[in-house]
This record gives C-alpha cells, structure tokens and sequence, in this order.
C-alpha cells in the first residue's frame, strides 16, 4: 500500500489519516455543511504533506451526515497507484446523538451475512454512512465500483470510528466493492460471536490495533478486564463506581465477541495521578500514531500538550 513517495508502512499511514479525520470537527458559528467539509478538505490535504504522504490526495468527500450536530464523518483516500482507503471518523465527544447511537448495544441482525448480530447503534451508523454522497451524488460504495485499477481498498477508523470500519466493509462488500481489507484503531466490539466467526472469514488478514493501556477496546467483549487494566503498571485504580457497574453490565454483554487479530501496542503511563485522565490519554488518537511510530504532525503536537496540560489540571 505505501506509495512510491511515502516511507511510511501500512499502519502507520492509516493511522495517518484516521488521525486526520478528527480535523475542524467543531463546526465555526454559521458554517454551513460544505462550508466545515472545504475547511476539513484543505487541513486534511496539508496534514498528508507534512506527513510525508505526498503521493496520498482526496478521491471522495470529506463528507458530513446531515443531521443538526454532524455527527457523522467520512472520506476516501487514494495513494495513487490503485490503493484506496475508507476512513470513517471516531465519535465527536460533544455530540449527544453520538454517544447514544455509541451506547446503543442491543444486539439485532446486522444488514450482512446470515445469523449475524451486531450492535444496534452500530447497524443505525453505517446505514448513514452508507448513504453519504459526494458532490457527484454518489456513495462511496458508486464511487469505487466505477474506478478502474484497485488494487486494495483499506477500511479504517479510530475508537468509534474503528467499530463502524469493522462492520461496514461488510457492507462495501455486499454492495459490490473487491479487495476489502480491515485495520482499526482502539475500536469497540461491534458484535456477537457469529458476527467474528463472520467477519474473520470474510477479511483474514484484519488487525485491530488496541494500546494495552486503553480500555475503550475492552468494550463490550472483555469489560471485566478493565478495573486491572493499570495494575501491573502501578496506575491509579479504576473508581469503585466503574467498577460496579461493569460488574452489572459485563453480564448483560456477555454475548460479544472481539472480531480480527489482535495487534497489541504497549503504552506508558502518561497521566498517572486520575482514572479517568490516564483513559482518556491512552485512547487519544495521537498517541496511537505515537505508539506506531508515525509523524506527529506540528500542529497536533501544540493540540497534544494542550490535551495534556488540561487532563493534567
């Protein structure tokens, strides 16, 4: 996958532009959707040339679902040379429609295979990202089944992001697109047993990338991991208040079933003296391009310590 004029590996460039999708998520006063998708557009553009990606442009998008808080995001990028990658944005915190549709676990029959469950926010989600269209009126799915020379089509997401890429290069597939493959970053699991036994047929070679010190991947199908998750590192202990309601919850999800190969990358402890900090640190997207040894673009570096300093206070 990595173009002629990038040094980067597989990973590392996908990791790339799953960080890049988090750009102008906030939209300004006024802005109008195509407004807030030029700003994402050109700050995505920049940010793969001081990456190094210079042979990596825009193919499709970026394109923002339409309801009120734009909670949705996605875009297409090629390398070039017959590579292609889907990126699908990861939950903007701010958004209230966001976090239900995350939350929403209730399993029911995904849009894909047969017996296959998945969460029910997650099956909600990817019928909107399967909607979007690009100025041209067409889905991303239209849009790759009229290129010619694909070589690969890389689904990719960060945390929520990475739930979503797992279930919907499922439906890229059923909708006629060849050559899928899955990576994901700190993603959730998106469905039961049958849909791993599923999805690890349909996309073998499939890695998903979990920092061992970040328990939003633990979601839904190991959450009885997470009140030990800091111990071997002397971290601060998970608050009793999680871990009651893990042991309420954990029960409940017991039915999901991590789907992929596990690619562990081994954090450090980078706010040790709060839970709730130390999380939200480990499972910042640019600490997992640190982890994978990918550039930390100049601008995100000031957006780092800035996130640092304030879960530090």
């Amino acid at each position: 996958m990595t173009s002629t004029s990038s040094t980067l590996t597989v990973p590392q460039e996908l990791i790339e532009l799953c960080c890049l999708s988090y750009c102008d998520d906030d939209a300004d006063l006024g802005e109008t959707i195509a407004q807030q998708e030029a700003a994402i557009a050109a700050d995505i553009n920049s940010g793969l040339k001081d990456a190094g990606m210079t042979g990596w442009s825009i193919a499709w998008g970026p394109v923002l679902s339409s309801d009120i808080e734009r909670t949705f995001m996605m875009y297409l990028a090629t390398d070039g040379a017959g590579d292609y990658a889907v990126v699908v944005r990861g939950t903007d915190p701010k958004s209230l429609l966001g976090w239900f549709i995350d939350l929403d676990v209730t399993l029911v029959t995904a849009p894909f295979g047969s017996n296959v469950k998945i969460a029910r926010g997650v099956v909600d989600a990817i019928k909107v990202l399967g909607g979007l269209t690009n100025g041209s009126s067409q889905t991303v799915a239209q849009f790759l089944n009229a290129q010619s020379g694909v070589q690969n089509v890389y689904v990719t997401g960060h945390s929520f992001g990475g739930t979503l890429a797992t279930a919907f290069a499922p439906l890229l597939v059923a909708q006629g697109v060849a050559n899928v493959q899955v990576t994901t970053f700190a993603g959730t699991t998106a469905g039961d047993a049958a849909f791993a036994a599923f999805f690890n047929t349909a996309f073998p070679g499939a890695a998903s990338y979990a920092n061992t010190l970040d328990i939003i991947p633990d979601a839904w199908s190991a959450l009885p991991n997470i009140p030990q998750n800091y111990a071997n590192v002397s971290g601060p202990a998970c608050p009793a208040a999680v871990t009651d309601l893990i042991d309420i919850f954990a029960p409940l999800l017991s039915a999901y079933t991590a789907a992929g190969t596990l690619q562990s990358l081994a954090g450090s402890l980078q706010l040790a003296s709060d839970w709730f900090k130390e999380v939200g640190a480990q499972h910042y997207h640019w600490y997992y391009a640190q982890l994978l040894g990918a550039p930390v673009l100049s601008k995100d570096e000031l957006e780092i310590v800035t996130f640092v300093k304030s879960r530090a206070a």
